[in-house]
């Protein structure tokens, strides 16, 4: 990747970073921008890089090859200069201090005046539905509403950019929506939000683009639009109490007819025809088919092949 474009936030160049016991970088030349105002969003499974990237984006760690910038300087001289909102993925609080008491604390931190602290707090609460908990120690919050103060504390001060690492992990739908609420909303004034997650479909509601990471490596991009535009794909579900299933050995069938496994009984294709040879070799050996259906093209499907294509390339 050449220099960062006029419109980017972020830009990162062959970025590679090892932690010093690991035999593999955890990240390898990773390269991509992030323009102002836009939702990223970074998938990959356990190990991938994620976390890491986080970290360097913050400026907490130095690149050991490579170079990453946010807004033209070095990532921790922006974050003393703009300020960053941060939201690990295991939020720790203090638990002796009420919600309220904390909330006023961080915005003080956040740069935020003294007269504008109450208006800026009372405003947040109300988002992120917190206000009936201002009196209540954070050590008797469930993990939903600890996900929530801690996200409080990353938007105080308004950052223009905002770094959010599993912010849905373990939380209840009232909660996933609220989150979804709030990063939709900042998107619409301008904000660069980067989420990491496991979660695709939270992943493909909200963001504008999503970066796909494995091992350390980018195995792709996609944007929203390229999404809507890709073509429908056809999925298989198997019955898996059928003892024959396993003795198919799935994986490489599937493979060989262009398939992509979604989960033990389920194996997704571009093409109808090739879904169908795939039933009829089922079939033919005894197994049983639960259903075939069409459905959009998405990114789970997108996800699950660019994965496969990478395993079968380093298996070759």
């Amino acid at each position: 990747m050449g220099g960062k474009t006029e419109t980017a936030l972020i830009g990162v160049d062959a970025l590679s970073y090892r932690y010093p016991a690991a035999r593999a970088r955890a990240l390898d030349e990773v390269s991509f921008e992030v323009e102002r105002g836009a939702v990223l969003g970074l998938v990959g499974p356990n190990g991938s890089g994620k976390t890491t990237l986080c970290r360097l984006l913050l400026g907490l760690m130095r690149p050991q090859g490579g170079r990453v910038t946010v807004g033209g300087v070095e990532p921790a001289v922006y974050r003393r200069s703009h300020g960053v909102g941060y939201l690990p993925e295991q939020v720790k609080l203090p638990g002796n201090v009420q919600v309220g008491e904390f909330a006023v604390l961080m915005a003080r931190l956040a740069g935020l005046r003294r007269r504008e602290v109450p208006g800026a707090v009372d405003r947040l609460m109300a988002t992120l539905a917190i206000a009936e908990k201002v009196g209540v120690p954070i050590s008797a919050l469930s993990h939903g509403y600890r996900q929530r103060v801690g996200l409080l504390a990353a938007l105080l001060g308004q950052p223009e950019l905002l770094l959010l690492d599993e912010p849905a992990n373990g939380l209840d739908p009232s909660s996933v929506g609220i989150l979804r609420s709030v990063i939709r909303g900042l998107k619409r004034v301008g904000r660069t939000v980067i989420i990491s997650s496991h979660n695709l479909l939270e992943l493909e509601r909200v963001c504008d683009a999503v970066l796909i990471l494995r091992q350390g490596r980018v195995l792709g991009r996609s944007l929203r639009d390229e999404l809507t535009s890709r073509s429908e794909i056809w999925v298989v579900q198997l019955c898996r109490q059928d003892d024959v299933i396993p003795a198919l050995d799935l994986g490489p069938l599937a493979a060989k007819l262009g398939g992509v496994g979604l989960a033990a009984d389920e194996v997704a294709f571009a093409d109808e025809a090739d879904a169908r040879a795939f039933v009829r070799r089922i079939e033919t050996a005894g197994g049983r088919v639960e259903m075939i259906e069409r459905r959009p093209c998405d990114l789970e499907y997108l996800y699950h092949s660019l994965v496969q294509s990478d395993g079968e390339e380093a298996n070759r």
